[in-house]
């Protein structure tokens, strides 16, 4: 077994979303995205 995964995908719902159950407003979805996509292209670790 491996130590290491690789996703491609992260999934942030929100409560416009056709199969949500979020009750996130959609802004703060986005807010959240544009902090995980910084966090990735300043090469976080999310171990």
């Amino acid at each position: 077994m491996t130590s290491q995964i690789r996703a491609s995908h992260i999934l942030i719902m929100h409560a416009d979303a056709k199969a949500g159950s979020s009750d996130r407003p959609r802004a703060d979805a986005l807010k959240e995205i544009d902090d995980l996509k910084r966090r990735i292209a300043a090469g976080e670790d999310f171990a």
